[in-house]
């Protein structure tokens, strides 16, 4: 059976120790992560390589905190960040999106934020805001709890499709 392949998005500098235990504990389970970590040098625009790898993957993982991360000038006319349209790249294909957000009350280090970050109206809190209205998601505090409820989420998947896998075969 082949590895299912699960794509991690989130920004990078603020969530790197986070995104390394969660590829961490997703390979030792047995799945394929896709993440810019594992990029090479490449010839193509960062955005259009993303959303290709979205295309690819069986899960999509989306981990927010409180930056809303970097914005393409090109072909981007409405200025989101790439996490942003890595996630509607999943939406509009359909993947399983499994969002993970900073606990509100977690502490986390000012250098990581943006300056308006908890603002109502800032980019973050108004996509946090569309995720949070539009999936089930999950809050995390350090990088080991994300980790666990990331594996968690995905077993459960796992779980439902082979429960339906059964019941399409019956």
């Amino acid at each position: 059976m082949a590895k299912k392949k699960v794509y991690v998005s989130s920004t990078f500098k603020d969530l790197e120790e986070h995104r390394s235990a969660v590829k961490a504990t997703l390979e030792r389970a047995g799945f394929d992560v896709e993440c810019m970590e594992k990029y090479p040098a490449f010839d193509e625009r960062p955005k259009d390589k993303c959303l290709a790898d979205v295309a690819e993957c069986d899960y999509y993982v989306l981990v927010l905190a409180w930056r809303y991360g970097f914005q393409p000038q090109d072909d981007n006319p409405r200025r989101l960040s790439i996490t942003h349209l890595e996630y509607e790249e999943a939406v509009r294909l359909k993947k399983p999106c499994l969002p993970f957000l900073l606990h509100p009350d977690a502490p986390w280090k000012r250098g990581f934020q943006d300056p308006d970050s908890h603002s109502p109206d800032s980019a973050v809190c108004r996509f946090r805001d569309h995720v949070e209205k539009r999936h089930g998601r999950s809050f995390y505090t350090t990088p080991d709890s994300l980790a666990r409820a990331i594996h968690e989420a995905l077993r459960a998947q796992e779980q439902k499709h082979l429960t339906h896998g059964e019941k399409a075969k019956a």
